[in-house]
């Protein structure tokens, strides 16, 4: 095989593997996955508790979990509130409560990009609440943490 013609195909190859690489390291960094630890917080269920993970995809705007809870009745409503620790604040994503096999709420939503981006700047300053019939205000709630 001709020199000239071998590094041409050799040239093509190492940028093309290149370029995989950096399309896989892209889409990889794209999803940012937060851990949620909920348990009561002032007028919450003193018994409740659960834990789980939020991921949200920057590039596409969609946010996904799988929450699991325990010692509360059944949830009826769970979103993304706006809020330091131990502050309330209003909705920004509203969350399903569909269950999973596993009995888990699991679900994926497409959010406002410029919620995701305020989410994604400072995940302290937001947390998930879980509310219930006995406790429409949130019976267990957790901030957004790396």
């Amino acid at each position: 095989m001709n020199t000239k013609i071998f590094r041409t195909c050799l040239s093509f190859t190492a940028t093309s593997l290149l370029g995989l690489v950096l399309a896989a390291g892209s889409a990889a960094a794209a999803e940012t996955s937060f851990n949620v630890s909920l348990s009561s917080a002032g007028n919450g269920d003193p018994d409740g508790s659960g834990e789980g993970t939020v991921t949200i995809d920057s590039e596409t705007n969609q946010v996904s979990w799988e929450l699991g809870y325990a010692n509360i009745a059944e949830p009826t409503a769970m979103h993304i509130h706006q809020g330091a620790e131990g502050q309330s604040g209003g909705v920004v994503v509203a969350l399903t409560v569909d269950k999973g096999p596993d009995g888990k709420l699991v679900g994926l939503t497409n959010a406002p990009a410029e919620a995701v981006q305020a989410i994604l700047a400072s995940p302290s300053g937001y947390y998930v609440n879980i509310h219930n019939s006995e406790y429409r205000g949130g019976a267990i709630r957790g901030q957004l943490s790396n």
